[in-house]
């Protein structure tokens, strides 16, 4: 029989014939004195549960590159985006350092292994949108072969992320895809859907969470995705400036009251315990509560912005709540380094409030699973 501690010295015991499946939701806070052989975690006088989650740091991250600007931008105009690898390489480094959770919704078109892969059959019929430019169908060398690879692949990047601890991948559905218009039907998305299980069967990957592209939410969407077995989205800020509505329908004025209210207090930020987390059509909503924008190369907007991101993970971390951050890796490719510090600097900050107030950093399936326990 091995035994196990936790820092404020609680005997927890182990017992080897049963297969311990997971421990990442507690391991931050347990040292293991044997490692060989263990198995599945037994423990006495105390609820790991209760011991281990207070307040969580959540960040999601949309990883689309070129097709999540292909209807609204030239592509001359995101030349910046084919140094997005090296963005997300960033990323990761800093993730694995400061041992942070992530979830990384992504495009599914990026997966393909190459150009032939993308203009193959699968994505040859458009998507019946009302408004046309909305489909990237169908793909083929007249509109897209003279495009640089690096602005509509992605399968490195994908691998990456697979391949480091602690990182899921997620949805952010196969085509970038906007549930909310008109013309898009539940046919619409089920196959949207069904491409991007497929995608997970080749790369031996589950998903289970999701990042509706514009943050267009779509309940019909969920009914189908809890059918798939996914457990978590990612809701919209709750305010009136992040309201879900049809791409057309964003006014210049609601687009700059969320440019504002990074840096100004112009909208609260609502947060929830984890056990007060909403469900809909059987998916958990973990709603957003702050983007992290674009480095705008303005020192004083800068230093405002990120004292304006501190307060209100300290307000998160003290009450115990989830803060769920999120932005676009291409989003740093302009200032990679000045975005790759100030990450820093929130995933340093969130250390010292883990130390103080047990905030611990989950991605997006954690969350759902610890709110399922």
């Amino acid at each position: 029989m091995h035994f196990i501690y936790d820092k404020n010295g609680i005997r927890f015991y182990l017992h080897p014939p049963i297969i311990l499946q997971s421990l990442r939701l507690y391991n931050s806070s347990i040292t293991f004195l044997e490692t060989k052989n263990f198995a599945f975690l037994y423990y006495l006088h105390i609820s790991i549960k209760t011991n281990s989650i207070k307040g969580v740091f959540c960040i999601s991250l949309d990883f689309e590159k070129y097709w999540g600007v292909h209807d609204v931008r030239l592509v001359h105009e995101v030349a910046e985006m084919t140094k997005t690898e090296a963005a997300v390489d960033g990323i990761l480094a800093l993730f694995s350092r400061y041992d942070i959770h992530a979830t990384w919704a992504t495009v599914g078109l990026l997966g393909n292994v190459g150009l032939t892969d993308l203009k193959s059959e699968k994505n040859s019929l458009p998507i019946p949108y009302t408004i046309k430019r909305y489909s990237p169908f169908p793909i083929t060398s007249e509109k897209h072969g003279s495009i640089d690879p690096n602005l509509l692949l992605g399968r490195t990047e994908i691998m990456s992320i697979l391949n480091q601890t602690n990182q899921e991948l997620a949805s952010h559905t196969y085509s970038h895809l906007y549930c909310c218009e008109d013309g898009i039907s539940a046919v619409d998305f089920e196959l949207d859907c069904k491409r991007m299980t497929d995608l997970g069967q080749e790369l031996n990957h589950a998903f289970t969470s999701i990042v509706f592209p514009r943050n267009q939410v779509s309940e019909t969407a969920l009914d189908t995705l809890n059918q798939e077995k996914y457990t978590a989205y990612r809701g919209n800020q709750e305010n009136k400036h992040w309201k879900n509505s049809r791409f057309e329908n964003e006014s210049f004025y609601k687009k700059m009251m969320r440019v504002l209210d990074a840096y100004f207090k112009i909208s609260k930020t609502k947060t929830y315990k984890i056990a007060d987390l909403a469900k809909l059509e059987g998916l958990l909503n973990i709603p957003a509560n702050r983007f992290f924008r674009p480095h705008s190369g303005k020192r004083w907007m800068e230093i405002r912005k990120i004292k304006r991101v501190k307060r209100e993970m300290l307000h998160a971390a003290q009450n115990e709540t989830v803060y769920h951050l999120w932005w676009h890796p291409h989003n740093f490719n302009t200032h990679l380094h000045e975005s790759i510090e100030q990450i820093e600097e929130l995933l340093a900050y969130q250390l010292l409030l883990k130390e103080k107030y047990g905030f611990e950093s989950l991605n997006m399936s954690e969350i759902a699973a610890y709110a399922k326990s």
